[in-house]
């Protein structure tokens, strides 16, 4: 009888580590893809910044053309007259 215990408790305290490393293991992988989400943020928010930027960049830039084209027919008209 005490030998049927024994090896009862055995087998739990046997479970019970392998379960607790997998515990493990399942908190390290959850715990590595957060940190993968957070690069993935950061990413997606210092592309977002670029792009705004950039978009700003190009609008800028055909604000100038327009100004110069405008400019630029001013000057042809005058040199007409």
């Amino acid at each position: 009888m005490i030998m049927g215990v024994t090896r009862k408790v055995i087998y739990l305290i046997k479970f019970a580590v392998i379960s607790h490393s997998n515990h493990t293991d399942a908190v390290f992988l959850l715990q590595r893809r957060k940190r993968s989400r957070g690069k993935e943020d950061i990413h997606r928010k210092r592309m977002e910044k670029d792009l705004l930027e950039l978009q700003t960049l190009i609008d800028v830039h055909f604000e100038q053309r327009k100004k110069e084209e405008e400019e630029l027919i001013g000057l042809k008209d005058r040199i007409v007259k």
